[in-house]
């Protein structure tokens, strides 16, 4: 199976492309890579042609769609893969190893945790069952959390996914300069010294 993450976002709000903003010395793509890794996923980058990288230790597969939805990115990386994917933001720097691997271990077509929001549409398990849903939602300009929920997901519950630490950290997004102020405070406090 492969780990799929995701770079093809402008990042306007933080001023760039958020694959190459360094967090606590490591570019930001950095810990998606390595958290898929880290559970055995071959792990590949989707990317715009145009998005600025950091060197990469993995391949780059380019999403040519016309706009930069998410969604567009899962389902060029389900058409490339031709297998069931674990997606994951490259601006999620937090989600926990043991979390990916239960996505990974999952036999439903699309799995997704839960937050207290609503479901966590990323990180997520995908099939290829779905490329054309996915694709036909960011065409219509429809939210991912939405396109996902009428996948009609397998949805991992509060317990489960407080099983691999706080639920609202784990799924931290970097936005904005603040954001990397914030989980890097976090990161400090939970890295071994």
């Amino acid at each position: 199976m492969f780990g799929v993450a995701l770079a093809g976002g402008p990042g306007r709000r933080i001023g760039g492309s958020k694959a190459a903003v360094e967090l606590a010395g490591r570019p930001l793509i950095d810990y998606s890579i390595r958290a898929l890794q880290a559970v055995g996923l071959r792990t590949v980058v989707v990317a715009k042609a145009e998005t600025p990288l950091p060197q990469l230790d993995v391949p780059v597969w380019i999403e040519d769609a016309p706009g930069s939805h998410p969604a567009y990115g899962i389902a060029a990386a389900l058409a490339r893969a031709e297998s069931p994917i674990v997606a994951l933001a490259c601006d999620m720097p937090l989600v926990p190893g043991g979390l990916l691997e239960v996505l990974a271990g999952r036999a439903e077509p699309v799995v997704v945790p839960t937050l207290s929001r609503g479901i966590e549409p990323l990180p997520g398990r995908y099939s290829p069952t779905h490329i054309s849903a996915l694709t036909d939602g960011a065409d219509g300009g429809v939210a991912l959390r939405s396109i996902v929920a009428d996948l009609d997901p397998h949805v991992l519950g509060p317990v489960e996914v407080a099983g691999h630490g706080d639920r609202e950290t784990m799924f931290a997004n970097v936005n904005r300069p603040g954001d990397l102020t914030r989980v890097e405070r976090v990161l400090a406090e939970t890295s071994p010294p």
